[in-house]
C-alpha cells in the first residue's frame, strides 16, 4: 500500500498538465500513487497522460465531464494511501512537498489537514505574490468561520478523517474545499506549513478568471459562512446579510448597522470561546484577532460615512 495517494482531476488541461504531472513524479518522496481523473476531456489531455509509462499513475476516465467535485470524490473512494495530497492539473508542486507534509503529519497525530503557503504564477509560469496563510491552529479555526484558511491545491490530509466527516459536497460548487475544511475543524486540528510548497496558477480559464464562476463561488462561500456562524450562534438571514456586507463586501450602511454587526460579532466570540472550551492562552489569541477586527469595523463605518457625505 502506498503511503500517499495524490489525486488530480483534469478537464481539457493540455496546456499545463505535463508540468503538473512532472512536478509530482519528480518528488523526493517516492512512496505514492498518482490518481489522475480525466474528466471527459476532448483535447489532448488523455494522450498526454497515456504518454507516461510510470507505474505510479492510475488513470481514471470519465466518459463525460462530471465536474471537479464528483471526480475528486471518485478519487477518494479508490485511494489506497493513508494520506491524500490534492493536486490541480495547472499547478506545480515543489520537489520536497510530499516529503515535508508526510513527515509533519507523522510527527503530529492530532492534525488532520495540512496546507502550506502558495506562490501565484500566471499562464506563462511567471512568479507573482506569495500567499501566506496562518500557521497557528488556534487562529486558523477561528478565522475559518469567515474565510477559507487552507489553499486547496496545497492540502494534504488523513484519508480516515475525511472519510469520517464526509467528502466534497456538490451544493458548494467552487468552494467545496472551504466547506470540507470547515466540517473537519469541528473534530480535528488544521495547520499550514509556513513555506511555499505549491505554485498556484491563475489564468483566464481558471475559476477565479471567470465572472460567472465567481458568482457561483461567492454564493457558495456565503452559505458556508452562514453555516459556520450558526454552528455557534443562531443567526437569521436578515442579520447575516448585514454582517456579511460588513465582513465580505466592506459595507456598513448606517450607525444602526454598525451596532448590529458589533453585537453579533461579540455574541459569536463569546459563544465560540465557551463552546470550544478555550484555555486562557487560546482565548487571548482569539481575542486579539477579534479586537483588531472590531476596530476595523469602526474604521469601515467612518470611511463609508465619509464617502457617503
Amino acid at each position: 500500500m502506498p503511503r500517499i495517494s495524490v489525486i488530480m482531476s483534469a478537464h481539457n488541461a493540455e496546456k499545463y498538465i505535463k508540468e503538473a504531472i512532472d512536478s509530482i513524479l519528480n518528488q523526493s518522496f517516492k512512496d505514492f500513487e498518482f490518481i489522475i481523473i480525466d474528466d471527459g476531456s476532448d483535447d489532448s489531455t488523455k494522450g498526454i497522460i497515456l504518454s507516461y509509462s510510470n507505474s505510479k499513475i492510475r488513470l481514471v476516465e470519465n466518459k463525460k465531464n462530471l465536474g471537479l467535485i464528483t471526480s475528486l470524490n471518485k478519487g477518494l473512494k479508490i485511494a489506497k494511501g493513508e494520506y491524500i495530497a490534492r493536486m490541480d492539473a495547472d499547478d506545480i508542486s515543489l520537489p520536497q512537498r510530499l516529503k515535508k507534509q508526510a513527515e509533519f503529519l507523522d510527527r503530529n497525530r492530532d492534525i488532520a489537514v495540512l496546507g502550506s503557503w502558495i506562490q501565484i504564477i500566471d499562464a506563462r509560469s511567471k512568479e507573482g505574490c506569495i500567499i501566506k496563510h496562518n500557521s497557528d491552529p488556534v487562529i486558523i479555526k477561528w478565522m475559518q468561520i469567515f474565510k477559507n484558511q487552507i489553499a486547496h491545491p496545497s492540502s494534504f490530509f488523513r484519508k480516515k478523517a475525511i472519510d469520517e466527516v464526509g467528502h466534497y459536497r456538490k451544493k458548494y460548487k467552487y468552494a467545496e474545499d472551504y466547506d470540507l475544511w470547515s466540517r473537519v475543524l469541528r473534530k480535528y486540528k488544521v495547520v499550514n506549513l509556513p513555506e511555499v510548497l505549491v505554485k498556484y496558477r491563475v489564468h483566464s480559464e481558471s475559476v477565479c478568471g471567470n465572472l460567472e464562476n465567481r458568482k457561483i463561488q461567492n454564493s457558495s462561500i456565503s452559505r458556508i459562512i452562514f453555516n459556520n456562524i450558526n454552528f455557534y450562534i443562531n443567526l437569521n438571514n436578515r442579520d447575516f446579510k448585514i454582517l456579511n456586507n460588513a465582513f465580505k463586501n466592506n459595507k456598513i450602511l448606517s450607525f444602526k448597522s454598525l451596532i448590529k454587526v458589533i453585537k453579533i460579532y461579540k455574541n459569536l466570540f463569546n459563544s465560540y470561546v465557551k463552546k470550544e472550551n478555550l484555555n486562557n492562552l487560546e482565548s487571548a489569541k482569539i481575542y486579539q484577532n477579534y479586537k483588531e477586527k472590531r476596530k476595523a469595523l469602526f474604521r469601515l463605518y467612518l470611511r463609508s460615512k465619509f464617502y457617503k457625505n
